[in-house]
């Protein structure tokens, strides 16, 4: 008996548009794959080796880790050598968000390190805003490491981001995304659910494994799935440990 396909159309969550670097994340856009480069950024040329190749297994956005005031300098030569955008992960200190959004990053994603709303973001927000890119936050469950009932705790992050979410709307800024750290990815997904029910931002879907253990990795990518499925997520990266292209495979399947 042949096999036909399934043509159920998903509907997507409705949202606003933000722009990454030339690529629309949001308001019903393709969903953007992203990988993460495993070369460290100050061997420049192996990262722009590994960028080129990354985006020719289809990723749309690429993500580097900025941590250090030497990828910092390394990544003025770097984003104007690579085909996609960049995406820079940086720690929450002012230094970082001024130089890698200087040096012409399209997005500065930051891991916050309080579950309450603080003033502390607001010039990370000007300086996104004076060089014209987005803001990523990302919003840990470790946050809410004291709270009493794990069966609150799904609530509990979807209202850290959406708390968080406020505040740039506050400041009159809107080219922000969300997203959600747990390493139990049921938890996340709820959360997500509940962040989606909500939230009027795109939301970066970042599930995998950090351990490589295969179990993790199925489980998250069946859980991006579901997600997906459910019209919840506007740009999403498969992490796999050590292995970019497979991301950027991963994604694009």
């Amino acid at each position: 008996m042949k096999a036909t396909a399934n043509h159920s159309k998903i509907n997507r969550r409705l949202c606003r548009r933000v722009d990454i670097g030339g690529v629309a994340v949001g308001a019903g856009a393709p969903i953007a794959v992203q990988a993460m480069v495993s070369q460290p950024l100050t061997d420049i040329a192996a990262v722009i080796a590994e960028v080129n190749v990354l985006a020719s297994a289809g990723a749309t956005i690429v993500r580097v880790k900025c941590d250090n005031h030497d990828a910092v300098e390394a990544l003025r030569q770097i984003v104007r050598a690579v085909p996609v955008p960049i995406v820079a992960e940086i720690p929450p200190a002012m230094e970082y968000a001024r130089d890698a959004a200087a040096a012409g990053v399209a997005c500065l994603s930051m891991r916050l390190r309080e579950p309450e709303p603080s003033q502390d973001l607001v010039p990370f927000i000007a300086q996104a805003r004076a060089h014209g890119v987005a803001l990523e936050i990302m919003v840990d469950m470790r946050l809410l490491k004291d709270a009493e009932n794990d069966d609150l705790w799904p609530d509990q992050l979807a209202n850290a981001a959406l708390d968080w979410a406020q505040l740039c709307v506050d400041q009159d800024f809107n080219d922000f995304l969300l997203s959600l750290e747990s390493a139990d990815i049921m938890l996340a997904a709820a959360a997500y659910r509940r962040l989606a029910a909500a939230a009027e931002c795109p939301l970066y879907l970042s599930l995998g494994s950090n351990r490589g253990q295969r179990g993790d990795i199925v489980g998250a990518s069946m859980t991006l799935g579901t997600l997906l499925r459910a019209g919840i997520g506007d740009t999403i990266r498969v992490a796999l440990p050590h292995e970019p292209v497979e991301e950027a495979k991963s994604g694009v399947d």
